[in-house]
């Protein structure tokens, strides 16, 4: 049997990196506010509806856990709560179990950031932590002392990324600064521009190799970006994937051919070229012998732009 002490207080997500509290949000245990007109069951569907609208969010679960708080405050699912009124739906605040996140980076006391940050370096070798803390605060010599709770050494940086309220924060550009301290910022040339990162990953965690080297970004930054689209579809023959293939590797530019299917059932291709201004439009003209079809001029492309070129396996 392990005894604690009981921290009271409220909850508090501080991340640290490096010698930084670069963000920090109050949780509070999923809950819901009355209105007056709507029942707890009501209720919860209409705040899972806006949490869906935010991209980390959980929805609040109804299970047993739930029932217990719901019935412990004298409540049933069909109970309509006054307007103003809180109900907590569970003991634990984390968001991933339907708490709400309010970030407090710009807030936050100079003491339980110091406290974050002397937590993790406590710990030789740990760069990065989400630092958990209860305190208790209250008016000027009232305030309590805040207390650690736990380190967590691979946090979820979703968390004061998209908070329920306030401003979500910029966490990767906050690792990679300290982590690349000489590297510069992208400017517009690079923008939306990037390396899946899966591959490389896989490459690794499979055991095929222990590093990998990425190639530089070219000279260019592929910034002839255009869409070619075709409604219709077509099927690409082996012979003819070999052929784009090879204009790719003579041509040197980044293209993928991708076909979808729209609303209206139709199939449409679509394929994404960059590169200088003379590699899209030479191997544009390549792609359209190859496959036998006239792309037009096409439009602009401001989306993702993955160097290298994918195409898909020829139609059995």
């Amino acid at each position: 049997m392990i005894l604690e002490r009981h921290i009271p207080g409220e909850d508090y997500r501080v991340l640290v990196v490096g010698d930084r509290a670069v963000a920090a949000c109050y949780r509070v245990p999923a809950n819901v506010i009355g209105d007056g007109t709507r029942t707890i069951d009501e209720l919860i569907d209409q705040k899972n509806r806006l949490r869906a609208e935010n991209p980390y969010l959980k929805p609040i679960i109804r299970d047993a856990e739930i029932e217990a708080h719901i019935r412990d405050a004298g409540h049933t699912r069909t109970s309509v709560l006054p307007e103003g009124d809180q109900l907590l739906l569970r003991g634990k605040a984390n968001a991933s179990a339907g708490g709400d996140t309010f970030d407090v980076t710009d807030q936050l006391p100079r003491r339980l950031a110091d406290l974050a940050v002397r937590a993790v370096q406590a710990v030789p070798g740990l760069a990065l932590a989400g630092v958990d803390l209860r305190w208790a605060p209250g008016s000027g010599e009232d305030d309590g002392d805040p207390a650690v709770i736990e380190l967590n050494s691979r946090p979820e940086i979703e968390l004061n990324m998209y908070p329920w309220e306030g401003t979500g924060r910029d966490v990767p550009r906050e690792i990679i600064d300290a982590v690349f301290p000489d590297s510069e910022p992208p400017g517009p040339a690079d923008a939306q521009l990037h390396w899946p990162l899966r591959p490389v990953l896989d490459l690794i965690g499979d055991g095929v190799a222990s590093e990998v080297e990425i190639a530089p970004v070219p000279a260019h930054r592929f910034a002839h970006r255009r869409r070619f689209r075709l409604t219709g579809g077509i099927t690409v023959t082996s012979r003819q994937r070999s052929r784009l293939v090879y204009g790719v590797k003579k041509l040197g530019v980044a293209g993928s051919l991708t076909a979808r299917t729209t609303a209206d059932g139709e199939t449409e291709t679509e394929m994404i070229v960059c590169g200088p201004r003379w590699a899209v439009r030479s191997f544009t003209a390549h792609a359209g012998k190859a496959l036998g079809v006239d792309w037009g001029s096409g439009e602009p492309w401001k989306g993702p732009v993955t160097p290298g070129f994918d195409l898909p396996s020829p139609t059995p």
